[in-house]
């Protein structure tokens, strides 16, 4: 992992915090893949740019004032590893919701995000790279 990588992953958190998911999609290669988190049921491989927007509106749609707060950026044998707490209200029902700590594992490929790797936290990403 360079620091030019850990830059892009840092710029590409902050697009997101400001501009939202087109914002942050700016820093992706087209032919990104962002794997949801594997333990929740509706885990699903997302392909190319229109499918990063599909798993964002899936969020919008229900969440209004959704935040993302870095919290750790680690080098991580090539990769890079961002934890952060995220959440918003539920829209329907007015409640808040938060999720502390998750990481997610970025592959940065000329100056752009090319895969994406969610899990619930940080433990969890540094094993599935030491696999």
């Amino acid at each position: 992992m360079s620091e030019a990588d850990v830059q892009v992953v840092q710029a590409a958190a902050q697009a997101w915090a400001e501009g939202g998911v087109e914002a942050m999609l700016e820093l992706a290669d087209p032919e990104v893949e962002w794997q949801s988190r594997q333990d929740l049921p509706d885990s699903d491989l997302y392909k190319g740019h229109e499918g990063v927007r599909r798993l964002y509106a899936r969020f919008a749609d229900e969440l209004d004032g959704i935040y993302f707060e870095p919290v750790e950026v680690l080098d991580a044998d090539r990769r890079v590893i961002m934890v952060f707490n995220w959440g918003g209200t539920g829209r329907a029902s007015g409640i808040k919701v938060e999720e502390r700590g998750e990481a997610w594992v970025f592959r940065v490929v000329g100056g752009k995000i090319l895969r994406v790797d969610e899990y619930p936290n940080k433990d969890e990403a540094l094993n599935a790279i030491e696999a």
